[in-house]
């Protein structure tokens, strides 16, 4: 696999994680609060508004990576402001564990839903990163 298939690869799966998380937290916010493995309960209660609100986010998301995915050559700042949705929530998460408002524990939960998606669309922002993926 090239690289381009493999960015490319990435973006589809990551776009379709993005909706189906969205349309899951819009659906049956409680649900999807209970449920989800990364213990939300330490986070405190569930806010039904709050989880359908970022649903929304999510949604938006991952359609408008799916978006970027059908021209990326055109829409290179759409992909940059999605990519700066999951750097600077993946900070926030670290910044949270920083600050003692969580566990240090927090991390390992953290790590591939929020943690590893920010860190690899931080790298994918780079121009060099961004030529590979228009390779064919």
């Amino acid at each position: 696999m090239n690289a381009g298939m493999f960015f490319r690869s990435v973006f589809v799966l990551t776009a379709v994680t993005m909706v189906a998380n969205g349309l899951w937290m819009l659906g049956d916010a409680f649900h999807w609060f209970r449920v989800l493995p990364v213990a939300l309960e330490d986070t405190g209660s569930p806010n039904g508004h709050f989880i359908r609100d970022v649903g929304v986010v999510y949604l938006l998301m991952g359609g408008a990576l799916a978006w970027v995915m059908q021209r990326p050559a055109e829409r290179r700042a759409v992909f940059v402001l999605v990519a700066l949705f999951m750097v600077l929530h993946a900070l926030e998460h670290v910044a949270e564990i920083l600050l003692g408002a969580m566990p240090p524990t927090r991390l390992l939960l953290d790590l591939p839903l929020v943690l590893a998606p920010g860190l690899l669309f931080g790298a994918f922002m780079h121009p060099a990163a961004w030529r590979r993926l228009l390779a064919p």
